[in-house]
């Protein structure tokens, strides 16, 4: 059996939670827009996760059988590249 912690990989937390925030609170149109490879099933298990709490980190895609681990691995790069472009920037505290 293939543990996540194989398929796991550095990622800047913040990265992290604006992604495991989208995922948790996206509406399934807006998923499916922003992901081009999630087909409507795989949306609807990321939601029935929302009953039970949510996702708590990326890797619970894979951990919780929602993908495969081929599929996992390729939504992951695409999460985070997606992650990385929209999540908020952060403020700069340059004095005048």
């Amino acid at each position: 059996m293939v543990k996540a912690a194989e398929v796991a990989m550095e990622i800047d937390p913040k990265t992290t939670l604006f992604a495991l925030k989208f995922l948790n609170s996206a509406s399934k149109e807006k998923i499916m827009d922003a992901f081009d490879g999630l087909n409507e099933g795989m949306v609807d298990k990321i939601f029935d996760q929302r009953l039970f709490g949510g996702l708590k980190k990326i890797d619970d895609l894979f951990e919780k059988k929602i993908m495969r681990k081929k599929k996992y691995e390729e939504f992951r790069r695409v999460l985070i590249a997606y992650a990385e472009k929209y999540k908020p920037k952060e403020k700069s505290n340059q004095e005048e």
